[in-house]
């Protein structure tokens, strides 16, 4: 073929490389086209990668030697490619939006002509790996600095996807793909940046269209000593995170930095709800999480778990589209417990998520809210109905907001404690209660479950089943809180008490007791009215628990309903014969202390209750041990309200 048509002919070449021996690479021009693409197209030759490169018309020579291939022309005659090969794909480019940047080299895009997401992948590039911190897997050098080009140049923005191979990737097909923000090849400036690296196909592997130009763009990447390629390897950027349960205390000791630098700039690593987002914070080089201050959405589903609420997912949805990986500020006002600050976030030019959320009927405010601002937009929404507010009855709202603050009258009822969750909340029963129905019921069927095998049972999150506890092996009634990596944590609605418990030791109710299903729960919430425990980190923590456990522990109790707080009972406990309630007992102990603000909603109820307090502390028992507490305690701030550094 070559000789026939090149042999003592005058001809056109194009020197267009030379190799570390001298050897020249090049192109030879004849009338009727290009030798190397003629011959490629024939099924005469195949491409060598090791000079492919070379080539001013690569992509030409690739596409013929496909097309011999398809054709199974004279040297791939007989041709089958591998069973684990990548499968060319033609006819389903698109134009979407970048939704999310999953790893260096991943994309979530939606396309914009059936507008459902799609997972791509960066053709014949590898990326570095972001590792994973509960696996225990470090991130590898330039893995965030790869990511966080992508993101800073495409999140949220619209891009060209070429969509060239599909290879199976676990159990999904994924789809491989050359992506343009404008005219730039975002694969080709990962490369030229040192943040990825060429793959090296085998040769009957697809690859990228633009294959030469990344071996190129790589080729300068190396000379010029970039990421990866660089002298001494670059440094793994380390990040703390504040948003696991036990570093709350670490978390809280950035408080000081948030209140004195106001509006701090970050990038939105997750949103957990509409309300609830992961934040990193460049300047500190941690992750937080905070809410939104004063705000509440409603549950969002959960993959295979129960189903929320729409507006739950829709409120999701919005703050994901909103915020999720895009340049944000956040202004904390305060911080809880579990180390969650408590703030607004603003995206965009300075637009509030708090705002967005209840201007959209998306989110409520719940509790005191001094901001009028949020409590205006709130307000529109619920004129117009929009979400939430769409069957909103303000009548209605009305007489449930008055219930929820009403005084009860002096009437009492007997009542036993079944569960002390603190020094101030436990459940009891009722004695006029049908207990004696329950147990006998309950010791029927224990019966029948005696020697019943395990059932074949995975329970659904809010669920009423049967549950087997530990501490006598006895089956009671419980709700499902939520699934974990052993099986499910239940509380145990009759009693009150809470337990993680093994597939073994669940089964579904309506099986195996009917006439369980009409009977209502039987543990009922309960606080001690007007008075609070000390903190979960006090010393005196439990030392007050062991206490109120002392005073109610197997007794007989009178308890007076003071106020509810939703379904929680605020009760005053009285032991028989004894004129002191346990409410006073404690306070009069120094277990316990007055919350402010229910003191001076209620000052009339509590003169008694604040004298006992007033004792305890002139005489320095328990929390006032070591002098009085700062009066500028947590239950009287109001959001918003910071308190001030030093004095008491």
């Amino acid at each position: 073929f070559s000789e026939s048509r090149l042999l003592n002919r005058d001809v056109q070449v194009i020197l267009e490389g030379v190799d570390k021996y001298g050897n020249f690479f090049g192109t030879i021009l004849h009338p009727g086209g290009r030798l190397s693409e003629e011959l490629a197209k024939g099924g005469l030759a195949k491409v060598a990668e090791w000079s492919i490169g070379f080539a001013t018309y690569a992509d030409e020579i690739r596409e013929a030697e496909r097309a011999a291939k398809k054709q199974q022309l004279r040297m791939w005659k007989g041709y089958q490619a591998p069973a684990n090969a990548s499968v060319a794909v033609s006819g389903k480019d698109f134009q979407g939006k970048v939704l999310e940047i999953a790893t260096g080299d991943t994309l979530i895009v939606l396309d914009s002509a059936t507008s459902e997401p799609r997972k791509v992948s960066m053709s014949s590039i590898r990326t570095p790996r972001l590792g994973n911190t509960k696996r225990g897997e470090k991130p590898e050098p330039c893995a965030y600095e790869c990511k966080e080009l992508l993101r800073s140049k495409i999140i949220g923005r619209r891009v060209r996807v070429l969509v060239e191979y599909a290879r199976p990737i676990g159990q999904e097909q994924r789809e491989f793909c050359s992506i343009f923000d404008g005219k730039s090849n975002l694969a080709e400036l990962l490369v030229e940046q040192g943040y990825a690296t060429v793959v090296k196909h085998r040769h009957d592997d697809e690859r990228s269209a633009n294959y030469d130009a990344l071996v190129v763009a790589e080729q300068k990447a190396i000379q010029a000593g970039k990421g990866l390629h660089a002298k001494e390897p670059p440094a793994i950027r380390h990040i703390n995170d504040f948003s696991i349960p036990h570093t709350a205390a670490k978390a809280k000791s950035l408080l000081p930095f948030f209140q004195r630098s106001g509006r701090v700039k970050g990038v939105c690593e997750y949103v957990m709800n509409g309300a609830r987002v992961k934040v990193f914070i460049p300047k500190e080089s941690c992750v937080v999480t905070l809410a939104l201050q004063s705000l509440r959405v409603e549950s969002a589903s959960r993959p295979g778990g129960a189903p929320g609420s729409p507006f739950g997912d829709a409120a999701l949805s919005f703050t994901r589209e909103k915020v999720f990986q895009h340049d944000v500020e956040v202004h904390v006002e305060d911080c809880d417990k579990n180390g969650v600050f408590l703030g607004d976030v603003y995206f965009g030019k300075g637009k509030s998520l708090a705002e967005s959320l209840l201007e959209e009927g998306l989110a409520f405010i719940a509790g005191y809210c001094e901001n009028q601002v949020l409590k205006a937009c709130e307000r529109d929404a619920r004129n117009a109905k929009r979400r939430v507010w769409e069957n909103y009855d303000e009548a209605a709202a009305a007489a449930a907001a008055e219930e929820a603050v009403v005084v009860e009258t002096d009437e009492r009822h007997e009542v036993i404690v079944t569960e002390i969750t603190d020094a101030v909340s436990f459940f009891v029963h009722r004695t006029s209660d049908n207990v004696a129905t329950l147990e006998q019921r309950m010791a029927e069927l224990n019966a029948k479950l005696a020697d019943a095998p395990p059932a074949d049972y995975t329970p659904k999150v809010g669920e009423i089943v049967l549950g087997q506890f530990t501490g006598d092996n006895a089956w009671y009634r419980a709700r499902v809180e939520k699934k974990t990596a052993q099986g499910a944590a239940v509380n145990f609605i009759d009693y009150g008490n809470s337990e993680e418990l093994p597939p073994s030791r669940l089964r579904p109710q309506n099986a195996d007791c009917p006439s369980l299903t009409a009977l209502p729960a039987l543990a009922q919430e309960c606080r001690l009215a007007y008075i609070k425990p000390p903190p979960e980190d006090d010393e005196m923590f439990i030392d007050a628990s062991l206490f109120f456990k002392q005073l109610v522990w197997d007794k007989t109790l009178s308890a007076r309903l003071e106020y509810k707080d939703q379904k929680v009972l605020n009760l005053t406990l009285f032991e028989e014969g004894s004129s002191l309630s346990i409410n006073a007992a404690m306070l009069r102990a120094g277990m316990a202390s007055l919350n402010k603000r229910l003191a001076k909603r209620f000052s009339s109820k509590v003169a008694d209750l604040r004298t006992e307090e007033q004792a305890a502390r002139s005489e320095h028992l328990g929390i006032w041990q070591h002098g009085d507490i700062p009066d500028s305690d947590e239950d009287e701030l109001k959001p918003g309200e910071r308190r001030r550094p030093g004095g008491r």
